[in-house]
């Protein structure tokens, strides 16, 4: 997370998850802190919620959207691992929030944002959003195809700089 700007603040095992292909998956971002340009951390301010309201899934709701605030930080301070990361939560989690045809547009925008400097997983991403029909003008195999193309071309990632958090 640290080339992306993100300095966590809170890393512990119960933090430290793993995903289906054993990848390393950090949790539990509240205390975390954005590393402005000039070298100095600027706190989040995070809403706390009661979870037992109604016992819904409000916690995780929050964990989601504060992913969101910190990736879109550090995308706009032009990371490109944030900029795929937060395109891909934004794609990904799209259908569990309530303006979910905003949310895959605004995920096709910080792909391309990514993809534009390079980034292959974007590419195949947007090649995954054309094949699957969630861009606004529909499915359109053709993009789709020459997409997928693209991101195959693209050098792949170095361990260091290209990792999905």
């Amino acid at each position: 997370v640290h080339n992306i700007g993100v300095v966590h603040m809170d890393v512990k095992p119960e933090n430290c998850l793993l995903d289906r292909d054993g990848n390393l998956r950090l949790a539990d971002f509240n205390a975390s802190r954005i590393w402005g340009s000039r070298g100095s951390c600027l706190c989040l301010e995070t809403e706390k919620k009661n979870n037992d309201d109604n016992n819904n899934n409000s916690g995780q709701e929050g964990h989601l959207k504060e992913a969101i605030k910190l990736y879109k930080k550090a995308a706009q301070n032009g990371h490109v691992n944030a900029m795929y990361n937060l395109g891909y939560l934004l794609h990904t989690r799209a259908a569990e929030t309530e303006d979910e045809e905003e949310n895959q547009l605004e995920a096709y925008r910080w792909y391309k944002r990514a993809a534009e400097q390079g980034n292959a997983r974007a590419f195949y991403n947007m090649a995954v959003m054309y094949a699957e029909g969630t861009v606004a003008n529909g499915k359109d195999l053709r993009k789709a195809k020459m997409l997928f193309r693209t991101a195959a071309q693209c050098s792949p990632p170095s361990d260091d700089s290209e990792q999905q958090h």
